[in-house]
């Protein structure tokens, strides 16, 4: 397999996996911090920063930041997380 199939292999295999864990996120197979982290690492860096995920990573990141302080309790970003995990879904494939 030549370098430019492989990087579109790769590129299709993480836009699959990116859609995977979407569903695992909304259907709460997974914790969507969780989820959101995998998007992030393995979608989102990996495949170029595409606009589409980046809500998603700001939410999660700001779930990993949140501190009791904050006037939010951090329910509010595990939801917004699934949301956005449906929208995601529900939106064009590829992300661009």
């Amino acid at each position: 397999m030549n370098s430019d199939c492989s990087h579109l292999y790769l590129r299709i295999h993480r836009l699959r996996g990116g859609s995977w864990w979407c569903r695992e996120i909304v259907a709460r197979h997974i914790r969507p911090e969780v989820g959101g982290r995998l998007i992030w690492l393995k979608g989102w860096n990996e495949l170029g920063y595409p606009d589409a995920l980046q809500p998603l990573v700001e939410w999660v990141s700001e779930s990993e930041d949140w501190t009791t302080e904050w006037d939010v309790e951090r329910d509010e970003y595990t939801r917004r997380i699934v949301a956005e995990a449906e929208t995601l879904l529900l939106g064009e494939c590829p992300p661009s």
